[in-house]
């Protein structure tokens, strides 16, 4: 996030400056606290969004392909938090708190 900025104008941002969309931020899906070792490591926001406009394009040097999937054919690796965003997106949880322990 930049300063001032709130997390669902950092993913409106960052999801047209890396993928060339612009997105519709919807619902808070989830808060997920990533953990190594027993510290934290980050903290995540995960949103619903809809397309609402530009061309899917990757960021050069940031995303090396866009690509749309099922849950089911997520392509590897995943990061730590993802399979528990997707089930809560999914599930159509929303407002879901997570603390979630790193793959190692």
């Amino acid at each position: 996030m930049e300063k001032g900025e709130t997390p669902r104008e950092a993913a409106q941002r960052e999801a047209l400056e890396e993928t060339g969309l612009a997105v519709e931020i919807g619902a808070l899906v989830g808060g997920y606290m990533v953990l190594h070792s027993d510290r934290p490591d980050g903290y995540i926001s995960v949103f619903a969004a809809e397309i609402v406009g530009g061309i899917a394009r990757p960021n050069p040097g940031e995303i090396d392909e866009i690509g749309w999937f099922t849950p089911e054919q997520l392509p590897e690796p995943l990061t730590n938090t993802l399979p528990a965003a997707i089930d809560d997106a999914c599930a159509g949880r929303t407002g879901v708190e997570r603390t979630i322990r790193a793959r190692n």
